[in-house]
């Protein structure tokens, strides 16, 4: 592979990731989320963005979903917060 093809693919990673963090940033804010320290921040995201994946999978002819404040929460805090509500976006 050429330097160039190299150097494209590198820049459009590193956009996708840029995104990704920009697009998890603003859901912090909006839902004025505070993380005590990089790596819980970094999990958080990790788990919204497998939120994202899982929404932008959804059939929306039979319902309609959106991103809410618990897009960043393990199962289990979920069901803290829910109850035993069916844990959809974590399911694999």
């Amino acid at each position: 592979m050429n330097n160039f093809a190299f150097s494209l693919i590198a820049a459009v990673a590193a956009a996708k990731a840029a995104n990704k963090t920009t697009d998890f940033l603003s859901y912090a804010a909006e839902n004025n989320k505070q993380y005590t320290t990089s790596a819980e921040m970094f999990d958080r995201m990790e788990l919204f963005q497998n939120v994202k994946t899982q929404l932008a999978n959804h059939d929306s002819s039979s319902s309609t979903v959106k991103l809410n404040k618990f897009a960043d929460l393990t199962a289990e805090e979920q069901i803290k917060y829910l109850g035993s509500a069916i844990d959809f976006a974590h399911k694999k």
